[in-house]
């Protein structure tokens, strides 16, 4: 699952232009008012959505799938950050995200944590 999500994540990086990525301090630089929100939620759903549809194709081309999403967890923009934000509050990986962390990682990892693909 680790040399996955590694993949993963230099597929990602590779495939758009990496300083068009938000990074974590972009992320909480947006704030709290109903535009940061806004913004924040259409961020993190797009990316959320991007990676869905991407693990999609490749389980279609016989890869093995990144992300089993749980179908009884509504699939939408405030549970997209909140999985993001519990992420955030409680790394997975036991230390705090890197300010400079580029958040399409964090999302990932976040999906491949809360929704693993590997049962055993």
């Amino acid at each position: 699952m680790i040399r996955r999500f590694f993949l993963s994540i230099a597929l990602l990086l590779a495939a758009g232009n990496a300083s068009a990525i938000a990074t974590l301090a972009d992320y909480r630089a947006l704030g709290n008012d109903a535009q940061g929100q806004a913004i924040r939620d259409a961020y993190v759903f797009g990316v959320t959505t991007g990676i869905t549809t991407s693990d999609t194709r490749r389980a279609f081309d016989g890869q093995p799938r990144l992300v089993c999403w749980n179908h009884l967890v509504p699939f939408t923009p405030a549970s997209a950050v909140s999985l993001v934000e519990a992420e955030l509050a409680n790394p997975q990986l036991g230390e705090p995200w890197p300010e400079g962390t580029h958040m399409p990682m964090i999302i990932l990892h976040a999906l491949m944590t809360h929704f693993p693909c590997d049962k055993g």
